[in-house]
């Protein structure tokens, strides 16, 4: 063992200062025992037994899949099964989308009822009639609130018809694909 190691140092180092490499592919027999068993098994893939072998069996594996329809029926049935769970992915996507229901928010409040101004209000709706005895009542805006509760409802608007927009446009790229599954036949041998 300490031989063999040795002497595998010294080729390595002789091969370093530039002499032959005893352990090449094409040394035919001037290495150990296994290397040479190695050196044999890749010398015989150049062969044209060799490659006529895998040939021939690559060609066998290949003619016994085709010819194994209980194989190829699994297939067709795995990939319809697989068509109509999309299809039917796609039929919850849709009506899920098509179910989505946007609130509208409680805006800030702008109008107080009384029948003095605080600081700041001014008369809003002059007066409105009441439910018994022609009540009538005064409504005071406070301007701050009214800015704030107009813009509030400008935002929802933008954010509802934004999120309206992109709910159809999801719609419909689930409807076209949809229909391009269902545009061509189911798989079939």
């Amino acid at each position: 063992m300490a031989l063999d190691w040795l002497s595998r140092l010294l080729s390595r180092f002789s091969i370093q200062l530039g002499g032959s490499n005893p352990s090449s592919v094409w040394s035919y027999g001037r290495g150990s025992v296994s290397e040479n068993i190695f050196q044999n098994q890749q010398i015989q893939k150049f062969t044209p037994s060799y490659t006529y072998e895998i040939n021939t069996k690559n060609i066998l594996d290949h003619l016994d899949l085709v010819s194994n329809f209980s194989y190829a029926n699994e297939a067709v049935n795995r990939l319809n099964t697989q068509r109509q769970a999309n299809l039917d992915f796609i039929d919850s996507e849709v009506e899920t989308l098509r179910n989505i229901v946007i609130p509208t928010p409680q805006f800030t409040s702008y109008e107080r009822v009384g029948k003095r101004p605080s600081a700041g209000e001014v008369a809003g709706r002059p007066f409105s009639y009441g439910s018994g005895g022609g009540v009538r009542r005064r409504y005071w805006i406070n301007p701050t609130n009214y800015a704030q509760n107009q813009r509030e409802q400008i935002e929802f608007a933008e954010y509802k018809e934004n999120a309206l927009s992109q709910i159809n446009a999801s719609i419909n790229n689930f409807i076209e694909k949809r229909d391009l599954i269902t545009s061509k036949a189911p798989f079939s041998l």
